[in-house]
């Protein structure tokens, strides 16, 4: 049986190369396959435009789940075939970013 991760790299292996694609994690942590990235949800939630850009500039393709849901309209405006990549042993647990900043709005 192929452990999460395993899965995971073999389909980002898959449609990664295709033209007009972006790989949607959910569930699944972005720093096992890009390391070096440091995903800033207040960056995001001020300012969704400019997020964006910078997400296009460094042309990444492999995001979360909660950048997903933020720039929604120009996913796919931009990108022809999105692929969502779900772990459904942990799936309840992907917006614990956005449950973060819930809580501090809501004890405010």
């Amino acid at each position: 049986m192929l452990s999460v991760k395993k899965y995971a790299y073999k389909k980002i292996e898959q449609y990664l190369n295709e033209p007009g694609t972006i790989i949607v994690l959910k569930g699944i942590d972005i720093n096992d396959f890009l390391p070096s990235i440091n995903i800033e949800m207040d960056k995001l939630i001020k300012n969704k435009p400019s997020y964006f850009i910078e997400l296009i500039q460094s042309q990444r393709r492999i995001i979360t789940y909660d950048e997903y849901i933020a720039l929604y309209d120009s996913i796919i405006s931009l990108y022809s075939k999105i692929i969502i990549l779900e772990n459904n042993i942990y799936y309840n647990y992907y917006p614990i970013i956005v449950q973060k900043y819930l809580n501090n709005f809501t004890n405010q």
